[in-house]
């Protein structure tokens, strides 16, 4: 089963990108998630969006199978899914002409950078990029967050998810806390945690999700990471995220990921 699953991936997943590179491993995957009854994982951070009012503007950055995307455009939002791989976007606009019902409230784009769209400045309420942050250049983060903030009404938030580099996986790029975090201050917003989870297999193949530790230290100031070693806080959230991942070879799993969530919150006033 593990050999199995990582071989789909090594096929069907590119390792610079992250994004699907055959459009048989893409159209299989779609119709797995959105067959009849079929109950794909949610984000954990799903929940945040429920203080939204229908008809709010969120954008899925680096969407893949876009099954956030879907669930919100279901609750009422306006969701703009984009993604620069044009096997994704062909993908899901095609089962979207033929499956409209699947697809309701949400609008693909095939975009590689979030500038693309053109959106309204202050237009958008919430903006999520699921595991797509490590892929980029330190240039590309900075510019994200960047043109994040200029989209973004005031109080909107962008929400981050990342593997860590202390995770111990067989594909997936990882990051560091510490600079996705400068990239969200020097951009202007403030940074939050999201709390971090652990997705781990043991030895019999069986999974856990679990949260660990919500992380709240790196709620700091601008001018706390200005210098080049970060804060007192961002230090030790870092140390406690590798002592996460030496507990998980303790307990016993082979492969996990320490799924770190940052909010980054743009000011209500400037």
């Amino acid at each position: 089963m593990r050999e199995a699953s990582l071989q789909y991936v090594r096929t069907n997943i590119s390792p610079e990108t992250g994004s699907f590179n055959t459009e048989a491993g893409f159209k299989g995957a779609l119709n797995s998630v959105t067959a009849p009854g079929a109950k794909p994982m949610l984000p954990e951070d799903m929940k945040r969006y429920d203080k939204l009012a229908p008809g709010s503007v969120i954008v899925d950055a680096g969407c893949g199978l876009a099954i956030a995307a879907r669930e919100l455009g279901k609750k009422g939002m306006k969701v703009i899914a984009y993604s620069p791989s044009p096997i994704e976007i062909n993908g899901l606009q095609q089962h979207q002409s033929e499956n409209p019902g699947v697809h309701e409230g949400v609008t693909y784009v095939q975009a590689q950078t979030l500038s693309a769209l053109e959106l309204k400045p202050g237009s958008v309420h919430s903006i999520r990029i699921d595991r797509a942050i490590p892929y980029m250049t330190e240039e590309q983060r900075n510019q994200f967050f960047c043109d994040a903030k200029t989209a973004l009404a005031p109080g909107g938030e962008v929400l981050c998810s990342f593997y860590h580099v202390s995770s111990r996986m067989e594909h997936g790029q990882a990051h560091a806390l510490a600079e996705i975090v400068r990239s969200i201050v020097q951009a202007g917003l403030t940074p939050k945690s999201g709390g971090v989870f652990i997705d781990a297999v043991r030895p019999d193949g069986s999974q856990m999700r679990v949260l660990v530790d919500r992380l709240d230290a790196f709620t700091v100031e601008s001018a706390e990471l200005v210098s080049e070693d970060g804060n007192t806080g961002l230090a030790n959230c870092e140390q406690t995220l590798h002592r996460i991942g030496q507990q998980c070879v303790k307990d016993g799993a082979f492969m996990y990921a320490v799924r770190v969530n940052v909010i980054a919150i743009k000011p209500d006033h400037e």
